[in-house]
């Protein structure tokens, strides 16, 4: 059986969160949480309110530009990573949703349970298809030709030609 290296995984998960806006994140973080470390708790609820709005305005293009300036906006208004307005929305999101944790529903802005917080961030990544949206957002940046499987060099000059006229 093949062994699964754990922290190329996290980073795959890391990066592609990255792509899509949520630049906030580390393997680190997500380690930190795992081991209930306090001082990740504001990272990851940032990182669930941002999947959540990107997940509402489905993946719209240079999300992490937009989502700077939200967070410009929010930090004007006086809001942090971690302030009872982003819990609430957090909340209200993945009740809506069907998520099924008390604990998570009892958290306060000022509660460290960082690894609450990891396991939902875990189910708002799978709830909110992040994967399938972030492999749809690198397609859309890649050329026609990086998609397309490796053909032997007769295709291009025989087949493709055909099927364009």
């Amino acid at each position: 059986m093949k062994r699964v290296n754990i922290k190329s995984t996290i980073e795959y998960v890391v990066n592609l969160l990255r792509s899509l806006g949520v630049t906030n994140l580390t393997a680190e973080t997500l380690r930190k949480g795992k081991f209930n470390d306090p001082g990740v708790a504001s990272i990851l609820w940032r990182a669930l309110h941002d999947i959540i709005i990107l997940s509402l305005a489905q993946f719209p293009e240079n999300p992490g530009s937009r989502l700077v300036e939200l967070w410009k906006r929010l930090e004007e208004e006086g809001h942090s990573e971690g302030c009872s307005v982003n819990v609430e929305l957090v909340k209200h999101y993945l009740d809506t949703w069907g998520y099924v944790d008390p604990p998570f529903f009892k958290l306060t802005p000022g509660n460290d349970d960082s690894r609450t917080l990891l396991i939902a961030l875990g189910w708002t990544i799978s709830r909110c298809k992040v994967f399938e949206c972030g492999l749809d957002h690198l397609h859309r940046k890649l050329p026609m030709a990086e998609l397309l499987p490796p053909y032997p060099e007769v295709y291009w000059r025989v087949v493709l030609p055909s099927t364009l006229s």
